[in-house]
């Protein structure tokens, strides 16, 4: 969108809605399409956290996966980031991608840790049908799921060591640096979303856009487009959402449930309170419906 787009989009959310001293607010950026000039006037005009779609620091990985940016390019990127000032700065990664494995994926996260980050996502590929990849059929020169699931294991655990707690499934976050609008959805709190595919949650009932921008740019009152998803923040929701968190859930029933799961390594028990191990969120919508059903 650019700098410029971006900061007149500011301007307008603070002069619509009370923006707090101190608030998160955080832009997505592609290592290829950022400098340093536009970061910095990107921070000096409010923004203040950066999350970066790094995915592999390994050349032949990038290249399979489409991305425009060099390995070199998204280090620059961070590095850059900081220069401009953001202090709070987060790195996308991706698990189970064309010819990934451990001492690859090791080599990734090194780099990553050595640059100025605070927050870590890592995300295991999964191709959909009818996409270029599965037209391309990427998945013949992926790692298995057994494979992938032993990367995730391997990236939970070098960053763990690091420093970065893993408190999503996920996520993972040092000093305190946990994204405070993701923290809103798992705990199943209130959001808005404007634009085109924006998800809402207000009031106990959940909205959405259609995709299309120009619908959305040419229709005199966008708030006319909205569709009704329903009701939202039941029980069974709320769970599902806080068991994706280290945090968990406190309840009597669901820890009852729990016993057999602790025993096998899936889940963790501290009282009334639940949460999944990282073996457990390999595995979270088997064991969410154990717990819940």
């Amino acid at each position: 969108m650019g700098s410029s787009r971006l900061v007149r989009i500011l301007d307008k959310l603070a002069a619509r809605f009370d923006i707090a001293a101190g608030a998160e607010i955080t832009l997505e950026a592609n290592p290829g399409t950022v400098d340093g000039d536009s970061l910095r006037e990107l921070r000096s005009f409010g923004f203040t956290r950066l999350s970066i779609g790094v995915q592999s620091l390994v050349s032949g990985e990038l290249a399979h996966l489409g991305r425009i940016h060099t390995s070199d390019q998204a280090e620059q990127a961070i590095e850059n980031a900081r220069t401009a000032g953001f202090s709070d700065i987060s790195a996308d990664v991706m698990l189970g991608i064309p010819n990934q494995n451990k001492d690859s994926l090791s080599k990734t996260l090194e780099r990553l840790l050595s640059l100025p980050l605070n927050h870590l996502s890592a995300y295991i590929l999964k191709i959909e049908e009818g996409t270029p990849f599965a037209l391309r059929n990427i998945e013949d020169v992926c790692p298995g799921e057994d494979e992938s699931s032993e990367l995730y294991l391997h990236c939970a655990d070098i960053l763990s060591k690091s420093g970065f707690s893993h408190y999503e499934i996920s996520n993972f976050a040092k000093g305190g640096a946990e994204g405070r609008h993701n923290l809103k959805y798992w705990r199943c709190e209130e959001y808005l979303g404007i634009g085109p595919s924006a998800h809402s949650f207000i009031s106990g009932r959940r909205f959405y856009f259609p995709r299309s921008l120009m619908e959305f740019c040419k229709t005199p009152n966008p708030w006319d487009l909205r569709i009704d998803d329903g009701e939202g923040g039941s029980f069974e929701e709320y769970a599902m959402l806080r068991l994706r968190l280290s945090e968990g859930i406190n309840d009597k029933s669901i820890a009852s449930k729990a016993l057999p799961l602790a025993k096998i390594g899936l889940v963790n028990i501290f009282g009334d309170t639940v949460s999944l191990t990282a073996k457990g969120w390999l595995l979270s919508n088997a064991v969410t419906a154990r717990l819940l059903l």
